[in-house]
């Protein structure tokens, strides 16, 4: 017990930042590194969109009542962008500019 205030305090001064980025030419996926307000490090994944093999959504939990999805973007590693509410939107949106 004596461990779980550390454990609390830790999880209060770090924290994760995630942007996805779609654009003309990839899709990006920026992971920033926080402690306290300071940014320690951040880890990018992109993939381009010639690369991409698939491209689908899947709801994370069934009956959830908020209705957020994850959309999953594959070539030899996979890009997940989660807790998306309009991942079908954003998957339209993707798909279009790979037409192009």
């Amino acid at each position: 017990m004596a461990l779980a205030p550390f454990f609390i305090l830790y999880a209060i001064v770090t924290w994760l930042k995630t942007d996805y980025i779609i654009t003309s030419t990839r899709v990006v996926k920026v992971t920033r590194h926080y402690a306290f307000v300071y940014l320690i490090s951040y880890d990018i994944e992109e993939i381009k969109h010639e690369e991409i093999k698939s491209i689908y959504t899947i709801f994370p939990h069934a009956g959830d009542i908020f209705h957020y999805c994850h959309l999953i973007i594959e070539n030899e590693q996979k890009i997940i962008f989660k807790g998306l509410k309009n991942a079908e939107e954003a998957k339209r949106t993707l798909q279009k500019l790979m037409k192009k």
